[in-house]
Order: structure tokens, then sequence, then C-alpha cells
């Protein structure tokens, strides 16, 4: 038998190595369907796969710690791949912080294994875990770009540097005493994260709230659905007189206008999944009625307006008149400008 020259057998090791160790592609993902318990070095974690049949590769990836998969199953209808660490197996009592780079080392694997781009990695916090939350989420080499606080405290710490242009962070105020520390938390993260907010909502991870702040975090975009305001929809409005009727009145109002067309139009992304975030827009808007209207079917109002161009929104004072009309691409500053303006509030 004729030997290979060792640099040509060295070669083919190599290919056949990374062969071996490439991410799953077609139908090779290595979990089945549904929930399941695996492991990786030494570490049992449960899983829940999305059907892929329904859900497309590629998915995005929700590491809940410490926590159930048995929470998240609308998830993994719509994508997400859902997994639940354990602690390591030879560790015995409480969690530590020893613990953070395992789940690291595991999300990193799941990440590769299962072809999941690095922008779609996020995580969940339920229950305190003796603090490694806040630890695994902002650490140097945290891996994730949203962060979720579920029943579990935030007491300060260092935020890597690397997270201040991509993570968002959504912490859910409950009635628990540890959670007092978690009131603190947008004053604490404020100019260290992409963007914070404290929300009392007892729904939490099982509200509507919850699946669209996740999705606009995993950089998912539908034209029209928006929950950043109390939006009255014109859906539920009967043509534009009704729309007109509701106007005067308050601190004023904003239009925002939206077509389906907006779907791959950056500037309209821009705007709902990063304007309406800002937490200054979101301080005067909350004062003026929000209105949301599909052009299509408002067109003669949008008109009225002198648009052109979806996305769009009109700023209106107490009496209905409108003071400032935006359309485009959309910048956050000017949108603070024209609502300041109409509400006079700090």
């Amino acid at each position: 038998m004729r030997r290979l020259p060792a640099r040509r057998g060295l070669t083919l090791l190599v290919l056949a190595l990374l062969i071996g160790s490439s991410p799953c592609t077609g139908e090779e993902v290595p979990f089945p369907k549904g929930h399941s318990t695996q492991t990786y070095d030494d570490r049992s974690f449960d899983i829940l796969l999305p059907d892929e049949d329904e859900c497309p590769r590629p998915w995005a990836l929700l590491m809940v710690v410490p926590g159930s998969v048995s929470s998240f199953d609308r998830l993994a209808e719509a994508g997400y791949v859902v997994c639940a660490p354990n602690k390591k197996i030879e560790s015995a009592g409480s969690w530590s912080a020893g613990e953070v780079k395992g789940i690291n080392k595991l999300t990193k694997h799941l990440t590769a294994l299962l072809a999941i781009p690095k922008t779609r990695v996020h995580a969940v916090g339920v229950g305190d875990a003796q603090g490694i939350f806040p630890m695994l989420a902002f650490g140097k080499k945290s891996p994730f770009v949203s962060a979720v606080f579920v029943e579990t405290a935030y007491r300060g710490g260092s935020v890597g540097g690397h997270l201040k242009r991509r993570m968002g962070v959504l912490a859910f105020d409950g009635s628990y005493a540890h959670n007092e520390g978690t009131k603190r938390i947008e004053q604490s993260l404020a100019g260290k994260v992409r963007s914070v907010e404290l929300r009392t909502d007892a729904a939490g991870i099982h509200g509507v709230y919850f699946k669209y702040w996740l999705d606009v975090m995993d950089g998912r975009f539908v034209p029209g659905y928006d929950h950043s305001f109390a939006w009255i929809d014109g859906e539920d409005l009967e043509g534009s007189s009704a729309v007109l009727q509701r106007l005067p009145g308050g601190n004023g109002s904003f239009l925002y206008f939206w077509s389906k067309k907006d779907a791959s139009d950056p500037a309209a992304k821009e705007l709902q999944n990063r304007v309406f975030f800002d937490k200054s827009v979101r301080h005067y808007g909350i004062h003026l009625r929000a209105v949301k209207l599909q052009r299509e079917r408002f067109s003669k109002l949008f008109e009225k307006y002198g648009l052109e161009r979806t996305p769009a929104v009109v700023v209106l004072g107490a009496s209905g008149e409108a003071t400032q009309s935006l359309q485009g691409p959309i910048k956050a500053k000017a949108l603070v400008a024209a609502m300041k303006k109409v509400t006079g509030k700090r």
C-alpha cells in the first residue's frame, strides 16, 4: 500500500477535521425538534428546537439562565432556539461566578453548531441565581445582543465596552424584595448599552411586549407592527374623518404613516427599531396621542399633509394643526425637537 506524502496526508487530515466540525447544514440538525435534554462539556442542558419545516434557518438563540425552556414554546414556533443550561455535573450547591465561562462556551458551541448569526444571540435571566446573570450578560466576553431580567436582581457592576452599541436591556419590575436593585437599572446602564428600559408588566415574558421587543433586538421588522406607544390604530377607525376627530385635545398628537412596501426600506426599519426606542422620543411621545396609519388606506390624509413617501411622522398641536412633518430617514433628534415643542415638557 502506497503511503501518502507527509504534507499531503496532513492536508487531508485538516480537511477532514474541518468538515467534521463544520456547522450543520441542510437536514443535519443534531437535536430533535421540540424539547430534549443534551450534554456538552460535562454540562447538561435543556433545548427547545424549532420545526425546520415551519421555521427555516437561520434561527436565533435564546439562553435562559437559570430557568426552563417550558415557558418559551411560542418563541420556538417563531424561529428561536431556546436553551436552559444546568449547573455543571460535578459542581454542587448554588450557581457560582465560575459557571459564566462554561455557559459562554456552551453558547459559542451552539451558535457554531446550528449556524446561528452572532447578531442573533440573546439571554434571559429568570430568578436570582446568586447574581451570576449580570456577569454573564455584561461580561467582557459576553456574546449576547440583548438581556432580559425577570425576577432577577441587578446590583450594578462593569459592562463590556463592546456592548455599548449593540446590546438592548429589558427589565421587568416584579414584586420581589430582591428586585429593588433592578429599579435602578435604567440609571445604572445609561450610556453603557444600546437601550435599556424597565417595565411594570404583570405578564412579563408571557406578554406581547416581550416578544415584540425580542424580535426588534433580533433585527426583525414588520412595517406598522410597533408597541413603543399606546397607538390608536387606523385599522380600528372608519376613514380619515374618524382620525381627524381624535386629534384635537390633550397636549397634541403624532401620526405615523407606514406602508407594507417599507419591509425592505432601511429608513423604515431604523424608525421603528431604533428611533421609536430612543429614550427621549419615548419620553415626549408618551405625552401625545400616537396614531398609526397605513398609507394606502389613508392616502387622502397622507396627501393632506403634503407627504411624498413613507415612513412619515406628522406632529400636531392640541387643536389638531400640523406643526412638523418628517419623512424618509428620520433622526431621533429631529423627532424629539418636534415633540418637545408641542408638549412643552422638559
